[in-house]
């Protein structure tokens, strides 16, 4: 499982990393509903039954300081890590992992992924990713600037139990690059899908909206593919989703933008392994309407061939998270 804590003030000023045992979140505004959507999905949808969820009496410090945007990861051995900005002054940080074998009682500090000190930026959608894939592998992937206003997608990968961390590389964005409001996941068989929101040389879109690009790595992490449009006409400050199926198969989901700054989910689907994609159906529900930046993406989740769909919406005036399901038998 992967998701996120959230970073609260502490004694003397101090942000503190606080962390219940039974919860993590990905995204602040839809992971509760995110997971009641999948514990009703997992039972009779007219029970009335608690669904067992018990959380801690009170949250625990895991480190002081100046952290934010932690992820989690849980091994199948109950062991929990955790990855988390480490930033000494403004537009300066790094990438730390922390590391538990006991379940969350105490965490020691393991090691600093990224390579170059302060290389690694963050915010909001932006935040750096941490998934882990088969065989313990495990997978980060940071943005970092490389000077003169323009960013790389940086990832490395622990092969040997987090142990340690191979040599960065740089995810192949195109040639204009600057990517930015990026996305990764790992499917089961080690394949990996990094998605942003960038341009392309040729493209043509909305002025004032991005297009969605992906790149996948079939080794494992150690080289991506040349850049893949997905979508033109896309939201430019809101994370896409990735979820993956079976057999090479992949979704994505993103808002979408167009002239009247109307703004709607869409999903696209690939069967041959992020090389080709088709868009859905548009998603029910009205359009937001707004003349400025959501910062809220989409969440995804896959669950026995059921694609749940989950997103945050001003639409009408009223702010909602809304849902929707699509089975994926066809």
């Amino acid at each position: 499982m992967i998701g996120r804590t959230r970073a609260e003030a502490g004694p003397g000023g101090k942000s503190e990393i606080m962390y219940t045992e039974e919860v993590e979140r990905r995204w602040l505004a839809t992971a509760c509903c995110l997971l009641t959507l999948l514990s009703l999905s997992c039972q009779d949808l007219t029970s009335t039954q608690d669904i067992g969820i018990v959380f801690e009496q009170a949250p625990r410090v895991l480190a002081s300081g100046p952290h934010s945007d932690p992820q989690l990861a849980v091994r199948a051995s109950g062991a929990i890590v955790l990855a988390v900005v480490t930033s000494e002054e403004r537009g300066v940080a790094d990438l730390d992992l922390y590391l538990s074998h006991s379940g969350g009682d105490v965490f020691e500090k393991r090691l600093r992924i990224n390579r170059e000190p302060g290389s690694v930026m963050s915010h909001s959608e932006g935040s750096p990713v941490f998934r882990m894939g088969p065989r313990s592998r495990f997978h980060a992937f940071w943005l970092t600037d490389i000077g003169r206003g323009v960013r790389a997608l940086r990832t490395s990968f622990s092969k040997d139990f987090l142990n340690s961390f191979e040599a960065p590389i740089t995810v192949t964005t195109g040639e204009r690059g600057t990517p930015a409001f990026f996305n990764a996941e790992v499917s089961e068989n080690g394949e990996v899908l990094a998605a942003w929101l960038g341009q392309r040389p040729e493209g043509d879109s909305v002025p004032g909206t991005a297009h969605l690009l992906v790149s996948r790595s079939g080794d494992g992490g150690s080289e991506f593919s040349p850049p893949v449009a997905v979508a033109s006409n896309v939201c430019p400050c809101c994370r896409p989703a990735i979820v993956s199926g079976k057999d090479g198969d992949w979704i994505v989901a993103w808002r979408d933008a167009d002239a009247e700054n109307v703004r709607r989910i869409r999903v696209a689907s690939s069967k041959d392994a992020g090389d080709d994609w088709e868009q859905w159906p548009q998603l029910p529900g009205p359009g937001w309407q707004i003349n400025g930046c959501p910062h809220s993406g989409p969440a995804v989740a896959l669950h026995q061939g059921v694609l749940h769909v989950v997103w945050y919406t001003e639409a009408e005036g009223i702010p909602a998270l809304l849902t929707t399901s699509r089975s994926l038998d066809g």
